[in-house]
């Protein structure tokens, strides 16, 4: 196991939640919503934005379209006026899953794990077969070398969503955490028997199969985790890891 802390690897975190329908909106609102949905499913940010403004000026204390909101403008890079926004979700509405997810996600996504652990609790409490919660929340009990307690979410997760192959991953990254290779190749093969084009998983695999001493599957696995993503970089630096140490050039 000599290599395998140089290796590149990752968790993989669920993203932000959007609500396509919300509750009790009047009409002026539902029809804002339903501009944002459309132009959601079109990758048109600007418009979705619009959309998610103009539904919350006709209902301006709905917690789902402020979590909404501060998801999208997270998700941009606007990460102030997201957390504002989330936030204000949170003081209309003490039960919106949603807003908590996303926070805990936001923080995640910031290396803060300890603060994201608390938000994404509060949204498994609200809704305790939360799939993406229970993912997330076990990512940041990963983070802090909880590893029990991480898998544990993992577990429920896979529970709730038996076709999530993020939890499946995510336990293979315990496993390898844990120096247990096999068991590590074995969930992420169930990860990629769910999700064949998954080119995180795809990486991960091929660091088992490196440090196993299985370089030409570690290459072969690389290699279709760099033609499903190019832009993807832990793969480039894995193969160039293992050549030098393997004296490949």
């Amino acid at each position: 196991m000599e290599y395998q802390k140089n290796l590149m690897t990752t968790t993989l975190s669920a993203p932000f939640i959007f609500y396509t329908v919300v509750p009790h909106l009047n009409n002026s609102a539902q029809v804002a919503l339903d501009e944002a949905n459309q132009a959601f499913q079109s990758n048109n940010f600007q418009q979705t934005l619009a959309g998610y403004k103009k539904a919350l000026q006709a209902a301006p204390t709905s917690g789902h379209l402020l979590s909404n909101l501060g998801a999208l403008l997270s998700s941009q890079g606007l990460v102030d006026e997201g957390v504002k926004n989330l936030n204000k979700a949170l003081e209309f509405d003490k039960k919106c899953v949603g807003a908590y997810y996303n926070l805990g996600t936001l923080l995640i996504n910031s290396n803060m794990f300890e603060q994201a652990q608390r938000f994404l609790e509060q949204a498994v409490g609200l809704d305790p077969e939360h799939s993406a919660a229970l993912n997330n929340l076990g990512i940041a009990l990963f983070h802090q070398q909880k590893l029990d307690e991480a898998h544990n979410m993992f577990e429920k997760a896979l529970a709730a969503n038996n076709d999530f192959d993020f939890a499946c991953h995510n336990i293979g990254c315990i496993e390898f955490e844990k120096s247990n290779m096999k068991d590590a190749i074995a969930w992420f093969d169930k990860a990629l028997a769910m999700n064949p084009k998954n080119f995180t998983t795809l990486n991960s695999l091929g660091c088992c199969f490196f440090i196993e001493n299985q370089t030409d599957k570690a290459l072969e696995m690389y290699k279709k985790s760099i033609a499903l993503s190019p832009r993807y970089r832990m793969p480039y630096y894995n193969i160039g890891f293992m050549a030098i140490e393997k004296k490949l050039i």
